[in-house]
């Protein structure tokens, strides 16, 4: 989970430091997933926030870096 809190912030800031750590914060997520099977608990829950923080920093640099496109293709208009 911290590092998909970190991939947010970092891919609001610099896209090549939030998106690798995202996918960290992903493939982490998934392991931890598949290590507390036997197990339910409050485990589950930080390793599925772990990759909803993952996507959300993969996703935001992707929308952030195509609303800047577009301004600066149609801003001036």
């Amino acid at each position: 989970m911290v590092l998909g809190i970190v991939s947010i912030l970092g891919g609001v800031c610099c896209v090549v430091v939030g998106v690798p750590l995202a996918i960290g914060a992903v493939v982490t997520g998934i392991l931890g997933i598949s290590q507390v099977k036997d197990r339910p608990g409050q485990d589950r829950a930080m390793a599925i926030a772990g990759i909803v923080c993952g996507v959300l920093g993969i996703i935001l640099p992707v929308v952030l870096f195509l609303s800047q496109f577009g301004f600066a293709l149609y801003g001036s208009r």
